[in-house]
């Protein structure tokens, strides 16, 4: 009996210092949007992010946190910059998705090269050819090598 209750603490402990662990992390990182938009969850958007704009052109940014919960901390910075990239991001490229990533690594190679060199690494190595079935997503491969060209990495 004693071994099984201290098993189950273990497990309890271990999943909340992984928890906390991650908070810390997320909470270390130097990247601010210019200004705040409204940002909610919203289970209902088949994406991770989704930025959209009031009838009155203000932008809002929706989150599917059981999405988004699929990928590493560190992507969901990049997600939270690419959502304001559709709001801020001006070119160079014909392609919006890919102008939001441009942005998203131009700010994030500024305040946080670190950061944005995970970002990159995992999109190389962990999504690669996978993702850009939209036709406007890139493939992690694709975008990695936007992040590359407009954060001059």
């Amino acid at each position: 009996m004693f071994k099984k209750t201290f098993f189950v603490a273990f497990l309890a402990i271990s999943f909340f210092g992984v928890t906390a662990f991650q908070t810390i992390h997320a909470q270390q990182v130097n990247w601010r949007p210019p200004y705040q938009v409204p940002e909610s969850y919203d289970y209902s958007i088949p994406y991770a992010g989704f930025t959209s704009f009031d009838p009155y052109g203000r932008p809002f940014i929706r989150f599917n946190p059981r999405i988004a919960s699929q990928y590493p901390w560190f992507m969901n910075v990049f997600l939270r910059a690419h959502e304001y990239g559709h709001i801020f991001s001006r070119g160079p490229y014909p392609n919006p998705e890919a102008n939001a990533d441009c942005w998203a690594a131009q700010q994030l190679g500024q305040s946080d090269p670190q950061l944005l060199d995970m970002v990159i690494r995992y999109l190389e190595t962990e999504m690669g050819p996978r993702g850009g079935e939209d036709g406007l997503h890139g493939n992690g491969y694709q975008v990695a090598k936007v992040c590359r060209q407009c954060s001059g990495r």
